[in-house]
């Protein structure tokens, strides 16, 4: 799991991130968590970055309009899960791991 604003995309780090996860063949699964995507834009943005990566990573648009939808419900029954912020993100991400029952192990960076 890869938590990540779009501020971090185009970086040094995340260039370095990205050409050692194209070296990995034993992951089956990454899941990417996108912060900051408030607009279709910066999610393209984001999708193409990440896009390059041989793994095809699932990437979850925390800011997109079904998430805040989500949010709201979740919300709405209190069950808030906090602030924006790489905790929330990484909430999201562990909750889509857990419902997609691929995972044996989970690694976060």
């Amino acid at each position: 799991m890869l938590p990540c604003h779009v501020n971090e995309l185009g970086t040094t780090a995340l260039r370095g991130i990205l050409r050692a996860l194209q070296e990995v063949d034993y992951l089956k699964q990454i899941i990417v968590g996108i912060d900051g995507a408030t607009n279709h834009s910066l999610w393209n943005k984001a999708r193409q970055t990440f896009g390059q990566l041989r793994q095809k990573p699932m990437l979850l648009w925390n800011d997109g309009p079904r998430m805040r939808r989500l949010l709201h419900q979740l919300e709405s029954a209190d069950l808030d899960p906090g602030r924006p912020g790489k905790g929330r993100n990484l909430w999201w991400c562990f909750g889509y791991v857990l419902a997609s029952e691929q995972a044996k192990m989970v690694a976060v960076h």
